[in-house]
């Protein structure tokens, strides 16, 4: 899990398959609070399965299905 500072950009994201078109907002260094990915390790591993939201702000934004309530 990569956990990024308010102002810190991940240093991933050139390579990030989840960043699509500069879409996640881990990628930028203009935000103000704290960012979490479960989607690449602090080593730069990425996981094969995965879905990162163009309005999560935070990085622990989840899908709630009825089923799972």
């Amino acid at each position: 899990m990569l956990i990024l500072k308010e102002g810190e950009g991940c240093p991933f994201s050139e390579n990030c398959p989840y960043n699509k078109n500069g879409q996640c907002l881990g990628a930028t260094s203009d935000r103000d609070n704290k960012f979490t990915c479960d989607l690449v390790s602090e080593y730069g591993v990425f996981k094969e399965e995965g879905f990162r939201s163009p309005l999560d702000r935070t990085g622990r934004m989840r899908i709630l299905m009825e089923d799972n309530v």
